[in-house]
Parts: structure tokens; sequence; C-alpha cells
């Protein structure tokens, strides 16, 4: 083909060409910029969003912990106040039981020894031992009936002259 334009419109020509190019290079970077602002403007809302329930989610986890948290002080009050009416009752123990072992006749022997506590605050004792003779065994039913209450043993057991086995069941005054 051949050109038949003069050398000035023919770089006019060019320059606008030129100018042309330019301008869309700009528009793509301008539409490549306004796009990347709309994808890290799209990733900040979504990441927003997750951070948002993820919140949300703690905070519910933090409440359940919470009543956890509530139960298990509740429950240790509740032990502590059981703790606190028990020591309140202020049921001594030892010096009773110190007590009954100084009363027991020397010829009897101890083999066990039971001690409980029932509701109402009394406290019951069962013993089982031997005797060598029945005289040593009626001696210490005696000692038990004068100190003690409710004293129960098995009758049969006074029909044994020597060498007695025996368990014997009381109450504290």
């Amino acid at each position: 083909m051949i050109n038949l334009l003069p050398p000035e419109q023919i770089k006019e020509l060019k320059e606008q060409e030129n100018f042309k190019i330019l301008v869309n290079i700009f528009l793509l970077i301008l539409f490549f910029l306004f796009s990347f602002f709309l994808i890290l403007l799209s990733i900040k809302f979504y990441l927003s969003g997750k951070l948002e329930s993820q919140k949300i989610l703690l905070e519910k986890g933090e409440r359940i912990l919470d009543l956890e948290k509530e139960k298990k002080i509740k429950k240790y009050n509740e032990i502590l106040s059981r703790i606190e009416n028990f020591y309140q009752k202020k049921i001594s123990l030892f010096p009773k039981a110190e007590n009954f072992f100084e009363k027991i006749p020397p010829a009897i022997y101890l083999n066990e020894f039971e001690l409980k506590i029932d509701k109402k605050g009394e406290i019951s004792f069962w013993v089982l031992g031997f005797s060598k003779t029945r005289e040593n065994f009626l001696d210490l039913i005696k000692i038990l009936k004068d100190n003690y209450k409710e004293v129960s043993f098995p009758p049969e057991i006074l029909l044994k002259e020597a060498e007695i086995n025996f368990s014997i069941s009381f109450k504290i005054k």
C-alpha cells in the first residue's frame, strides 16, 4: 500500500495511535487497580464476618464454661457447708472412745471395734472380743449398762463358763 499523506500528518496519526494505546493501557491499569481494590474489600468483609462469628462462638463457649464453673463452685460450697455443719455439731469421738477403753476390765480382749454416727447424731459402738471367764464378761456388761444405753448382746453367750467370744453393741448416753 502506498501512503500518500504528508509526513506531518503521518506523524500526527502515529501520535494519535500512540495516545490511544497509552489511554487503553492507562484504562486497563485503572480497571486492574479497581478490580484489585474490590477483591481486597471483599476479602476484608469475608474475614471480618468470620472473625465476628468466631467471636460469637468464643463468647458462647465462655458462657458455657462460666456455667460449668458456677456449678462446680455450687458443688464445693455445698460440700463446705456440710463440713461446716458437721463441725458445728462438735461430736468428739476420741474422748468417748478413750473413756470406753478405760472402763474395760483387764481380762477382756477386744478383736474388733466399730464406731458409727447415725443421722440423729447418736454414736453407736459395736465390739467383738474374747473373755476368759463368764464373771469377767458379766463385769463388762454391768459397766456398759451403767455408763451406756441400749446395750445388747446375744443371750446364749451367758451359757458358756469360759473362753467366751462375744459381740456387744451399745450407744453413748
